[in-house]
């Protein structure tokens, strides 16, 4: 990773990621999403399709959780489960993303 940034405080960044695992019965895919300054998972997402869902569905996670007027950065790889209609949509109207 070659970003130059300081986290200063809880809730100021996530970094995002999904990976990947064949068991027995197909591909299931795991999206992580972990607070910056303590190093946590705050929210995930395990589901057998790779979909937008999957990352929407780990970012809401914590999302759900925290106060809505703060502002979170949000750093991920820019694929394209990130990068869709379907991530600037809200599933709740107390929260917004926006990247």
């Amino acid at each position: 990773m070659q970003w130059q940034f300081t986290v200063v405080r809880v809730k100021q960044a996530w970094v995002t990621d999904i990976t990947y695992s064949c068991p027995w019965q197909g591909w299931l895919y795991l999206a992580v999403v972990i607070e910056l300054f303590a190093r946590n998972v705050v929210g995930w997402s395990m589901k057998p399709p790779l979909s937008c869902e999957l990352a929407l569905d780990a970012l809401m996670m914590d999302v759900s959780r925290r106060e809505p007027d703060i502002e979170i950065i949000v750093y991920s790889d820019l694929s394209c489960q990130y990068d869709s209609n379907v991530s600037g949509q809200q599933s709740d109207p107390e929260h917004e993303l926006a990247w």
